[in-house]
């Protein structure tokens, strides 16, 4: 199988936008980082694949009660993600965790009517 480049995208927000919508369950979430001795960036890069065991235990909690609250708040879907930059370019917009936001886009009227025949593409250009 050969090897090559993927185009990627993600709806990235900051922290301060979070703090603004869901202070008290941003800042429970990093005090129970805190308290298992686990970085943000560390926790970013696990937190997709933790076990069924690991959610039920803090900090996955606090992360997920920061998500609930958030979609409360905006009806916006909020989780953390990663980008190692080591295996991407140095043209990427991110490198390191990355808040991502779901939920931004909606069809227009005339765009919901044709839906079925439209399909969003990425691509990437080497050059």
């Amino acid at each position: 199988m050969g090897m090559g480049y993927t185009a990627n995208y993600a709806d990235v927000t900051n922290e301060e936008f979070i703090k603004q919508q869901c202070l008290l369950e941003f800042e429970d979430f990093i005090q129970s980082l805190s308290d298992e001795d686990i970085s943000l960036e560390e926790f970013s890069q696990k937190c997709q694949c933790y076990s069924k065991k690991e959610k039920n235990q803090n900090p996955y909690k606090a992360y997920q009660a920061l998500c609930e609250a958030f979609h409360q708040k905006t009806e916006l879907d909020l989780y953390l993600d990663y980008h190692n930059p080591h295996n991407g370019d140095r043209y990427d917009d991110v490198a390191g965790l990355m808040w991502c936001v779901e939920g931004v886009y909606r069809f227009t009227p005339a765009g919901k009517k044709y839906q079925q025949y439209i399909e969003r593409m990425t691509w990437v250009s080497f050059g």
